[in-house]
C-alpha cells in the first residue's frame, strides 16, 4: 500500500497554533455536516519523547458516520513526521471493515516505540465507534 499524502496531524498540546483553527473553522464546519469526532487514548512507553511531552497518546478522528470513512486524523506523537505517517495510514480507512486490518497495517508499517500505544488507542477508538453506531 502506497502512503498517500495526508492532512497534517498537528500535535495536541498547549502550544497548538490557534490561528490555524480560527482561519479554517468555517471551512471545517461546511465540510463536517454529519461527521462525528472520536478519540482513543493509551499510555505511551516511558522514556520516550512523546511520553515526556504528553504522558498519553491520543488519536482523534473525524468520521463520516454513514460510511465509516475516516476523513481527518490528529494525534499526539512527538514529531511531525510520525504524526503525518499515522494520519496517512488512517485517512480514508473505512471503520466498517473492522479495526483488525488497520491494526495489521500499523504492525507492518509503524516500527516506532509507540506502536503498542497506537494499537491500543485504535482499539479504544473502534469501541467508541461501535458504541456510537449502536446508539443511533
Amino acid at each position: 500500500m502506497a502512503i498517500k499524502a495526508a492532512s497534517p496531524c498537528y500535535p495536541i498540546d498547549s502550544n497548538y497554533n490557534n490561528s490555524y483553527i480560527s482561519q479554517n473553522i468555517s471551512h471545517v464546519h461546511n465540510e463536517m455536516t454529519e461527521d462525528i469526532l472520536l478519540s482513543g487514548y493509551a499510555k505511551l512507553p516511558s522514556n520516550t519523547t512523546a511520553e515526556e511531552l504528553y504522558k498519553n497518546l491520543v488519536i482523534v478522528v473525524e468520521v463520516n458516520p454513514k460510511t465509516g470513512i475516516i476523513d481527518r486524523v490528529e494525534c499526539s506523537l512527538a514529531t511531525r513526521l510520525a504524526r503525518e505517517f499515522v494520519s496517512s495510514l488512517m485517512v480514508d480507512y473505512n471503520l466498517e471493515k473492522g479495526i483488525n486490518p488497520l491494526i495489521k497495517l500499523f504492525e507492518e508499517k509503524y516500527v516506532g516505540s509507540a506502536r503498542k500505544a497506537i494499537i491500543t488507542a485504535l482499539k479504544v477508538l473502534n469501541e467508541r465507534y461501535l458504541a456510537y453506531k449502536k446508539s443511533v
